[in-house]
């Protein structure tokens, strides 16, 4: 509510209503809600759900292409079969679609990017690609249009992981656990480049989780080093 009034305020300011803004040095003085951590999934807990769907090739498909290609839903939902050279190992991002409206316009100009394809994103493709034949949307609904990630979601790969007792995060989790896993392996220039930001800071403060097997592994040298040992 402070955020809100603080903004129309700002509005007012800017037009020339007010000479300034009463709210911007007004402190919450109650206790604030800590908001909950934001959850990423591990490149096994991503092999693992891809296994648990096994008989769904466009669920399977969505998955690897929005962990390992860190895309934004809303840039795997828009992705076009010329858009991916399975021959060469690409995928070019050029276009989103956001309920069902599709805009060659990205959320930044970083984002139209090329990406190079990993063979467990390029099979899963491959095999989605034998079903869908055409030059199409890669994920396409009954009517021609790009699916709606949320629907299939809900309707295919929710029920399938619940039933086989795992937990389903978010398509997000996806693109917070590739930049977490590049972060790691050759840090935050790459992972930066690969989720298409403005900068190294906007993935490491928005995207880079924390994974504590990072914490067991510098633990496990420093003991390597001990004379005890």
């Amino acid at each position: 509510m402070r955020s809100l009034i603080s903004g129309i305020l700002a509005h007012a300011v800017n037009l020339g209503l007010l000479e300034s803004n009463p709210v911007r040095d007004c402190k919450v003085l109650a206790a604030v809600k800590q908001s909950k951590p934001t959850e990423f999934y591990t490149e096994e807990e991503v092999e693992a759900i891809i296994a648990d769907l096994e008989g769904m090739p466009d669920c399977q498909a969505v998955c690897a292409v929005l962990f390992y290609c860190g895309l934004r839903p809303s840039e795997g939902a828009a992705l076009k079969w010329p858009d991916i050279d399975l021959e060469n190992g690409t995928l070019t991002v050029s276009r989103s679609c956001v309920r069902g409206d599709v805009a060659d316009q990205l959320k930044t100009p970083e984002s139209h990017r090329s990406l190079p394809l990993v063979p467990q994103v390029s099979s899963r493709l491959a095999a989605w690609r034998k079903l869908s034949p055409g030059d199409g949307w890669v994920f396409e609904n009954k009517v021609g249009k790009p699916v709606s990630l949320r629907e299939m979601a809900r309707k295919k790969i929710v029920p399938r992981l619940n039933a086989k007792g795992r937990q389903w995060k978010s398509f997000y989790s996806f693109r917070r656990g590739l930049a977490t896993l590049i972060t790691r392996l050759r840090g935050p220039l790459a992972a930066s480049q690969a989720l298409g930001h403005r900068n190294m800071t906007v993935t490491m403060t928005n995207y880079v989780r924390q994974d504590r097997r990072e914490l067991v592994a510098a633990m496990a040298q420093i003991a390597a080093t001990s004379p005890e040992t």
